[in-house]
């Protein structure tokens, strides 16, 4: 037996303590502790609560389990070394991983290897604080303190990562598979994949640390947390027991923090954003089935597979199909077969010379539903880019794509002004300059149009195209105002800059949500059926504050009235499709693209 030092025994105290070590408990004191439980037992069965057999099974497991981690422990803190402590604790790790990560009902490709990495980096690092400058055991791997302090803090990060990662992932995406609408608008404006996910991170720590923030507020007052009640009832003093206590639940708290943000930055920078800052929906996917099982009911799940008793699907994922988050695609059902096409100028009387966006070779493809082929797009300044088309062609699919939502392929090449997004500093940078507006509006967005356009604002891109002004409010107050005078244009109050996005009708959340984004003045405006929930009044107000603010246009529609009013503008330029199907069997709409 290795003798410790009273350094090392970080639960003892003084000789002149007058508490004394917990006696044994005995068979028959286990067997009378074991009456109020049979009391449940029978009181369950007597209401007929259905839940007599789960009681059993769980006080069966409870024992079994408390007596096998006792005769594990046993042996480890009398042998006390290193080539046995410290591969017990990554035991706990893997076994705390699995119960991460299969709590939260949403779960991505690559979520375990993120947590492990950032459950070992959190705790090496705060077992390293706490007991090199706090607790100082000798040795370090003493088993009386990394074991248990390893396992509150574990015990904590299992709590934090599930519940703090669900959240991320659920504020991240939406039923859909296309992610929120919070996401959709910021990355369209110009975020960064940081910038866009940074509202749904802070929810995230928010959820995963209320457990320890509650638990830290009602501490000592309604309860005594169970190590301090354990110190007490093994003989430790108190005060002595409260210090132990104090310390543990602020490490609890760094280290779970340290965790679940390690686990969201992999996330968000490795995973769930590619190198353009889309969204990759498709590694998202939701838990199919129930609760999950506990780790015991886990393994013995996973040895009758093996052993070929029976084969187990219930805990299996039901991973998304959908291409990309920011696909508000309009194609039919991949069974109506392949569509293949091209866009192609029909018309332009634009006579400026000013090149202000070039598309060469683009090819963009959904598997079985849509192809487009030889993309070729030459957009003027001051240009009113007409889109035409039957429904299901990839009118909207082409616009994401000259918003980089899309890949055009490696073969293409797109350009504004001469520069590519790298030439501009980013994607972000792109999309700040050429700009998508969803055909949803604000429709699914939280909080005001005011406090949306405050965020946009603030964005590194948009605070880099509008340093004429320095000051962050007067910048704020100029682009407020901007909204407000293109409100007034489509007769609607300015109050509803102040009124949240869900008391605000469809038809008020489009407007409202188009007079956001023009007040940022993008050099290209990319319009998705901007009239779709108006009246032809209000769709008249629309095209005129559009038209007016000139600023270059690519508009769909598939209003044909206001495709005859849009042709007539001098500026106007025609970009037809041209179906390449051959042996298409799908009865297309009706259109007429005149």
């Amino acid at each position: 037996m290795t003798t410790h030092t009273a350094n090392s025994r970080w639960l003892q105290f003084s000789a002149d303590d007058e508490y004394e070590p917990a006696p044994d408990i005995s068979p028959s004191g286990m067997a009378i502790a074991a009456v109020p439980v049979l009391c449940v037992f029978i009181l369950s069965a007597a209401l007929r609560l259905g839940n007599v057999q789960t009681l059993i099974i769980a006080t069966i497991r409870c024992v079994a389990q408390l007596m096998i981690l006792g005769l594990i422990l046993y042996p480890i803190f009398v042998n006390n070394q290193p080539y046995v402590v410290i591969p017990y604790i990554f035991v706990m790790v893997l076994f705390a991983i699995r119960e991460a990560s299969v709590k939260p009902k949403h779960r991505y490709k690559g979520m375990r290897l993120h947590m492990l990495l950032s459950l070992m980096v959190g705790l090496t690092t705060s077992f390293a604080f706490i007991s090199g400058l706090v607790l100082k055991p000798f040795p370090f791997w003493d088993a009386s303190v990394m074991i248990p302090v390893c396992g509150m803090l574990m015990g904590s990060s299992v709590n934090a990562l599930s519940l703090g990662m669900d959240r991320l992932l659920l504020s991240l995406s939406d039923s859909g598979g296309r992610g929120s609408a919070r996401l959709q608008t910021y990355l369209a404006c110009g975020a960064s994949r940081w910038e866009a996910s940074l509202p749904s991170i802070r929810e995230a720590i928010e959820t995963g640390l209320t457990p320890n923030l509650n638990q830290m507020s009602i501490m000592g007052l309604v309860s005594i947390p169970g190590m301090m009640a354990g110190q007490i009832l093994g003989g430790t003093s108190p005060l002595v027991a409260a210090k132990y206590q104090i310390i543990i639940m602020f490490f609890i708290c760094s280290n779970s923090t340290l965790v679940l943000f390690g686990t969201i930055f992999q996330a968000v920078f490795y995973n769930l954003f590619d190198k353009q800052h889309r969204f990759r929906s498709e590694l998202v996917s939701k838990r199919k089935g129930g609760k999950p099982k506990d780790i015991l009911l886990a393994i013995v799940s996973y040895t009758g597979e093996k052993m070929g008793l029976y084969k187990d699907d219930s805990d299996k994922a039901d991973i998304g199909t959908t291409e990309r988050t920011f696909s508000l695609n309009d194609t039919k059902s991949s069974t109506i077969g392949m569509k293949r096409g091209m866009f192609e100028t029909f018309s332009s009387t634009n006579t400026s010379t000013n090149e202000l966006l070039r598309l060469r070779n683009g090819e963009i493809e959904f598997a079985d539903t849509l192809h487009l082929s030889e993309l070729c797009l030459v957009i003027k300044e001051g240009d009113l880019i007409l889109l035409q088309g039957p429904s299901g062609c990839g009118k909207s699919t082409l616009l994401r794509g000259l918003a980089l939502f899309e890949s055009f392929g490696d073969s293409a090449t797109l350009e504004v002004k001469g520069k590519s997004a790298n030439g501009l500093g980013g994607a972000e940078y792109w999309r700040a300059e050429v700009c998508y507006v969803r055909q949803q509006g604000g429709q699914g967005l939280r909080g005001t149009p005011q406090e949306l356009l405050r965020d946009l604002s603030a964005l590194h891109s948009q605070k880099k195209r509008l340093e004429d002004t320095a000051d962050t409010s007067k910048r704020l107050d100029r682009l407020v105002r901007n909204v407000q005078k293109n409100i007034e244009k489509l007769e609607l109050p300015v109050e509803m800059m102040s009124r949240r996005w869900d008391e605000l009708s469809g038809g008020e959340s489009q407007r409202v949500y188009l007079c956001v984004l023009l007040a940022l003045c993008p050099q290209i405006l990319l319009v998705d059926e901007p009239t779709s929930a108006l009246d032809d009044r209000n769709s008249l107000l629309v095209e005129k504050l559009l038209l007016e603010s000139n600023i270059t246009l690519v508009w769909v529609t598939h209003n044909k009235d206001q495709m005859e009013r849009l042709q007539e503008e001098e500026r106007t330029t025609v970009v037809r499709y041209r179906d390449l199907s051959v042996n298409d069997d799908r009865v297309e709409d009706n259109f007429d693209p005149s």
